[in-house]
Protein backbone atom coordinates (compact mmCIF):
# COMPACT_ATOMS: atom_id res chain seq x y z
CA UNK A 1 0.00 0.00 0.00
CA UNK A 2 2.38 2.38 1.07
CA UNK A 3 4.12 2.96 -2.59
CA UNK A 4 0.69 3.51 -4.01
CA UNK A 5 0.64 6.83 -1.91
CA UNK A 6 4.30 7.78 -2.76
CA UNK A 7 3.30 10.38 -5.50
CA UNK A 8 0.61 12.24 -3.14
CA UNK A 9 3.10 12.36 -0.29
CA UNK A 10 5.35 14.01 -2.36
CA UNK A 11 2.89 16.37 -3.83
CA UNK A 12 1.90 16.87 -0.30
CA UNK A 13 5.20 17.83 0.53
CA UNK A 14 5.78 20.06 -2.31
CA UNK A 15 2.30 21.53 -1.89
CA UNK A 16 2.67 22.37 2.32
CA UNK A 17 6.62 23.61 1.39
CA UNK A 18 5.17 25.90 -1.34
CA UNK A 19 2.21 27.82 0.30
CA UNK A 20 4.74 29.02 3.44
CA UNK A 21 6.02 31.16 0.69
CA UNK A 22 9.79 29.93 0.86
CA UNK A 23 11.41 27.15 -0.49
CA UNK A 24 13.35 24.08 1.05
CA UNK A 25 15.06 25.83 3.68
CA UNK A 26 16.59 23.31 5.81
CA UNK A 27 20.54 21.81 5.83
CA UNK A 28 19.42 19.29 3.38
CA UNK A 29 18.85 21.49 0.62
CA UNK A 30 20.95 21.91 -1.62
CA UNK A 31 22.01 21.28 -5.66
CA UNK A 32 19.06 22.62 -8.23
CA UNK A 33 16.14 20.95 -9.44
CA UNK A 34 14.70 22.88 -12.66
CA UNK A 35 12.10 21.80 -14.44
CA UNK A 36 10.38 23.25 -17.62
CA UNK A 37 6.66 22.60 -19.15
CA UNK A 38 5.94 22.04 -22.96
CA UNK A 39 3.71 22.15 -24.95
CA UNK A 40 2.47 24.66 -27.67
CA UNK A 41 5.54 26.67 -26.31
CA UNK A 42 8.16 25.65 -23.48
CA UNK A 43 8.38 27.72 -20.49
CA UNK A 44 10.15 27.64 -17.34
CA UNK A 45 8.23 26.24 -14.09
CA UNK A 46 11.08 26.45 -11.41
CA UNK A 47 14.46 25.97 -10.26
CA UNK A 48 14.87 25.82 -6.89
CA UNK A 49 17.38 23.96 -4.39
CA UNK A 50 16.28 20.34 -4.14
CA UNK A 51 16.75 17.21 -1.26
CA UNK A 52 16.77 13.72 -1.54
CA UNK A 53 16.07 10.91 1.06
CA UNK A 54 16.83 7.37 0.90
CA UNK A 55 14.38 4.76 3.04
CA UNK A 56 16.11 1.27 2.31
CA UNK A 57 12.94 -0.96 3.30
CA UNK A 58 11.58 0.18 0.82
CA UNK A 59 13.79 0.88 -1.53
CA UNK A 60 11.95 4.17 -2.01
CA UNK A 61 14.46 7.65 -3.26
CA UNK A 62 12.75 10.86 -3.34
CA UNK A 63 13.90 14.23 -4.43
CA UNK A 64 11.54 17.32 -3.86
CA UNK A 65 11.63 21.04 -4.72
CA UNK A 66 9.64 23.77 -3.30
CA UNK A 67 9.36 27.68 -4.64
CA UNK A 68 7.58 30.40 -3.52
CA UNK A 69 4.32 29.16 -5.06
CA UNK A 70 5.32 25.83 -7.18
CA UNK A 71 7.26 22.85 -6.45
CA UNK A 72 8.27 19.40 -7.47
CA UNK A 73 8.33 15.88 -6.02
CA UNK A 74 10.08 13.10 -7.68
CA UNK A 75 10.54 8.88 -6.52
CA UNK A 76 11.66 5.86 -7.63
CA UNK A 77 12.49 2.11 -6.28
CA UNK A 78 15.89 1.86 -6.77
CA UNK A 79 19.29 0.25 -4.33
CA UNK A 80 21.75 2.28 -3.54
CA UNK A 81 24.89 3.27 -4.39
CA UNK A 82 23.56 3.24 -7.88
CA UNK A 83 25.99 1.02 -10.07
CA UNK A 84 25.92 3.75 -13.41
CA UNK A 85 23.49 5.82 -14.96
CA UNK A 86 19.81 4.11 -14.22
CA UNK A 87 16.84 4.58 -16.10
CA UNK A 88 13.04 4.27 -14.73
CA UNK A 89 10.02 3.90 -16.21
CA UNK A 90 7.37 6.70 -14.71
CA UNK A 91 3.79 6.01 -13.93
CA UNK A 92 1.11 7.34 -12.00
CA UNK A 93 1.97 4.94 -9.10
CA UNK A 94 5.18 3.16 -8.21
CA UNK A 95 5.45 -0.47 -8.88
CA UNK A 96 8.55 -2.89 -8.28
CA UNK A 97 12.42 -1.68 -8.63
CA UNK A 98 12.88 0.15 -11.89
CA UNK A 99 9.71 2.21 -11.66
CA UNK A 100 9.39 5.81 -10.61
CA UNK A 101 6.82 8.31 -10.34
CA UNK A 102 6.39 12.41 -10.44
CA UNK A 103 4.30 15.05 -8.81
CA UNK A 104 4.35 18.92 -10.00
CA UNK A 105 2.60 21.32 -8.76
CA UNK A 106 2.40 24.31 -10.46
CA UNK A 107 1.66 28.33 -9.87
CA UNK A 108 -2.01 28.37 -10.30
CA UNK A 109 -2.57 25.89 -7.32
CA UNK A 110 -3.19 22.79 -9.84
CA UNK A 111 -1.05 19.62 -9.15
CA UNK A 112 -0.27 17.02 -12.04
CA UNK A 113 1.04 13.36 -11.67
CA UNK A 114 2.96 11.93 -14.33
CA UNK A 115 1.77 8.91 -16.25
CA UNK A 116 4.70 8.20 -18.61
CA UNK A 117 7.62 8.86 -19.11
CA UNK A 118 11.29 8.57 -17.71
CA UNK A 119 13.50 9.40 -14.52
CA UNK A 120 17.36 9.12 -15.53
CA UNK A 121 20.08 8.86 -12.35
CA UNK A 122 23.59 9.34 -12.40
CA UNK A 123 25.75 7.55 -9.80
CA UNK A 124 27.41 9.38 -7.38
CA UNK A 125 27.52 10.78 -4.21
CA UNK A 126 24.77 13.06 -4.65
CA UNK A 127 21.38 13.03 -6.97
CA UNK A 128 21.77 14.14 -10.69
CA UNK A 129 20.21 13.36 -13.69
CA UNK A 130 17.72 14.22 -16.24
CA UNK A 131 13.69 13.62 -16.14
CA UNK A 132 11.26 13.74 -19.12
CA UNK A 133 7.41 13.14 -17.77
CA UNK A 134 3.96 13.24 -19.48
CA UNK A 135 0.84 14.99 -17.54
CA UNK A 136 -2.55 14.63 -18.51
CA UNK A 137 -4.24 17.92 -19.41
CA UNK A 138 -7.63 19.74 -20.47
CA UNK A 139 -5.80 20.50 -23.59
CA UNK A 140 -5.53 18.57 -26.71
CA UNK A 141 -1.91 19.42 -26.83
CA UNK A 142 0.43 16.90 -24.89
CA UNK A 143 2.10 18.16 -22.15
CA UNK A 144 5.82 17.11 -20.96
CA UNK A 145 7.77 18.55 -17.58
CA UNK A 146 11.08 17.83 -18.20
CA UNK A 147 13.65 18.62 -16.49
CA UNK A 148 17.25 18.61 -14.65
CA UNK A 149 18.63 17.27 -10.75
CA UNK A 150 21.87 18.73 -10.28
CA UNK A 151 24.02 17.47 -7.20
CA UNK A 152 20.97 17.62 -4.94
CA UNK A 153 22.58 16.07 -2.11
CA UNK A 154 20.67 13.15 -0.22
CA UNK A 155 20.02 13.31 3.29
CA UNK A 156 22.49 11.26 6.10
CA UNK A 157 20.52 8.46 8.06
CA UNK A 158 17.39 6.68 7.45
CA UNK A 159 14.24 8.92 7.02
CA UNK A 160 11.56 9.44 10.15
CA UNK A 161 9.04 8.25 7.73
CA UNK A 162 10.80 4.90 6.62
CA UNK A 163 9.05 1.82 8.46
CA UNK A 164 11.52 0.33 10.40
CA UNK A 165 12.52 -3.71 9.16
Amino acid sequence: MRPKLIAAAAFTLAAAGGCSGGGVQDSGAGGHLSVERSADRTTRVMDEPGRAEYCPTDSLLTIIAVGRDRGAGLAVKTTLPLKGPSSFAVQPQLGGVGTGTAAFRLASGTARVGTSGTIRLQEGGSVSGTFDVAVPDTGKKPVRFRGSLARIPLRPGIPPSCPRS
